[in-house]
C-alpha cells in the first residue's frame, strides 16, 4: 500500500511540486509577478488570465513529460537535441542568460523581505540564501527533489492561511469587487505570457519526471502540474482584491497586504516561508543546470561531476546574480521577464507544439505500455 502511494506521488505530485517550488518564489512569491501580469487586469480579468495560464501550462507540461518519457531525455541538452537538432543550443543560451536575472530577482527579494520584516541587513539574508543553495546542490538530485516537494506543501499551507485570513476580514469588499468590475483588455495575452516565461525552467526540471512510464501518466501528470502552477496565483489574486487597486503599485504586494491586515504573526510566518521558497527556486534551477552538465560529463569522461563542482557552479552564479540585483525587483520583473517570454515562445513552446508533437506521433513507443499503470 505504501509502495503504491509513493509511486502515485512520484508520478503525479512530484513533477508539479518541483515546478511549483521553483516558480512560486522570487517575484511570484512576493506577489510582484501576479500583480504585473494578472491582477492589474482587474478582478475578473485576473481570473480569466489565470485560466489561460492554466491551459497553457497543462498543455506544455503534458507534451514535455511525454516527449521526455518517449525519447528518454531527462536533461535539457538531450531534450532539445532530440527536439531541435543542431539548434538545441538556442535554448541553452536562453536558459543560461535567464538564470542570472531570475537569481537576481531571488537575491533582491531575499535581502528585502528579511530587512523589511526583521530589520536584518540585506547581506545577511543573501548570505543565508547562498549557503543553503550551495549546500543542497552539493548533495544532489534526490535531496533536491525531496526538499522541493516538501517546500511546495509548506507554501500551499501558508498561502491558504493567507488567503482565508484575508477573505475572513474583507469578504464584503472582495465579493463586491468581483461582482462589479469588468475585465480590461489584454488579459489573454498577459496570462499566456505569464505561463510562457515561467516555463523557462520546465526542460531543466525533467529530472523530476523519471517515474512516469506511460502516455496516460504523462498527460495526467501534466494536467496536475498545470493546476498546481496556477493555484498560488489564484490565492494571491483573490487575497489582493481586499486592497485593489492600490496593491498593484506595491513593490512586495503580499507583504504589504499582510501589513495592512495587521497580522504580525502570519506576516512573520509568511516571510520565513517566502525566504525558504526563494532558496528552493535557486536550488531547483541550478540542479537542472547540474543535470545537463552531468550528462555531458558522462559522455566525455564516463562519470558525473562531483558534488563540490556542483556547489562551486552554484556559488559563482549566485555571486553574479547578487551584482545584478541592484537593478531592483520591479525593473527585473517588468523588463527582463518579457524578453524571456518571447524567446521561450519561439525556442521551446512553438517547436514543442509542432515539431515535438509530430515526432511523438511518428515515433514508436520505447516499450509496450501495460495495464499496471497507476490510475
Amino acid at each position: 500500500m505504501l509502495d503504491s502511494l509513493e509511486r502515485v506521488i512520484r508520478i503525479y505530485v512530484v513533477p508539479g511540486a518541483v515546478f511549483q517550488s521553483v516558480v512560486v518564489a522570487g517575484g511570484y512569491g512576493t506577489g510582484r509577478e501576479v500583480v504585473e501580469y494578472l491582477t492589474r487586469f482587474g478582478p475578473r480579468g485576473g481570473l480569466q488570465a489565470i485560466a489561460v495560464a492554466a491551459l497553457v501550462f497543462s498543455i506544455v507540461f503534458a507534451l514535455s513529460y511525454e516527449f521526455a518519457r518517449r525519447f528518454s531525455v531527462y536533461d535539457y541538452r538531450r531534450f532539445f537535441k532530440t527536439l531541435l537538432g543542431r539548434a538545441w543550443i538556442s535554448y541553452e543560451m536562453i536558459f543560461v542568460i535567464t538564470i542570472i536575472p531570475v537569481m537576481a530577482v531571488m537575491t533582491a527579494a531575499s535581502g528585502e523581505v528579511l530587512e523589511n520584516s526583521f530589520g536584518v541587513p540585506p547581506f545577511v539574508g543573501i548570505g543565508i540564501m547562498f549557503a543553503l543553495i550551495v549546500t543542497l546542490n552539493y548533495f544532489g538530485t534526490e535531496v533536491v527533489t525531496k526538499s522541493l516537494t516538501v517546500g511546495a506543501l509548506l507554501v500551499m499551507v501558508t498561502l491558504l492561511a493567507f488567503c482565508m485570513s484575508t477573505i475572513n476580514l474583507h469578504f464584503d469588499a472582495i465579493s463586491a469587487r468581483f461582482q462589479s468590475a469588468e475585465a480590461t483588455t489584454g488579459w489573454a495575452l498577459s496570462g499566456s505570457k505569464f505561463a510562457v516565461y515561467n516555463m523557462v525552467s520546465v526542460p531543466a526540471l525533467l529530472y523530476a519526471v523519471t517515474a512516469i512510464e506511460t502516455r496516460r501518466q504523462a498527460m495526467l501528470a501534466g494536467l496536475v502540474a498545470g493546476l498546481m502552477a496556477v493555484v498560488p496565483a489564484l490565492l494571491f489574486h483573490v487575497a489582493f482584491m481586499s486592497h485593489y487597486p492600490e496593491v498593484v503599485s506595491q513593490n512586495l504586494p503580499t507583504y504589504w497586504v499582510l501589513q495592512e491586515l495587521g497580522m504580525s504573526g502570519l506576516t512573520a510566518i509568511y516571510v520565513v516561508v517566502l525566504f525558504l521558497t526563494i532558496v528552493q527556486t535557486g536550488v531547483g534551477i541550478l540542479r537542472g543546470l547540474s543535470t545537463r552538465l552531468d550528462a555531458s560529463a558522462m559522455e566525455i569522461r564516463g562519470k558525473q561531476l562531483s558534488g563540490a563542482t556542483h556547489a562551486a557552479i552554484a556559488a559563482a552564479l549566485i555571486i553574479a546574480a547578487s551584482l545584478l540585483s541592484s537593478v531592483g525587483i520591479v525593473t527585473l520583473v517588468a523588463r527582463g521577464y518579457s524578453f524571456i517570454a518571447w524567446a521561450l515562445l519561439f525556442v521551446f513552446v512553438l517547436p514543442l507544439l509542432t515539431i515535438g508533437l509530430l515526432k511523438l506521433l511518428k515515433a514508436p513507443p520505447p516499450r509496450l505500455e501495460t495495464r499496471s499503470e497507476v490510475l
